[in-house]
């Protein structure tokens, strides 16, 4: 949704997908950095 704050990172790779929404006081560099564990973690899984 515009105005909304607070960045929103969408991630698929086949049938498995990530929907991570972050909170609005964080910076889209603290978001990614909580954000690359759980890729990682995705992209393990195959």
């Amino acid at each position: 949704m515009m105005g909304m704050k607070g960045g929103h990172l969408r991630f698929r790779r086949g049938e498995t997908g990530i929907d991570f929404k972050c909170a609005a006081d964080d910076s889209t560099k603290a978001c990614v950095d909580a954000l690359l564990p759980l890729v990682d973690k995705l992209l393990q899984a195959r």
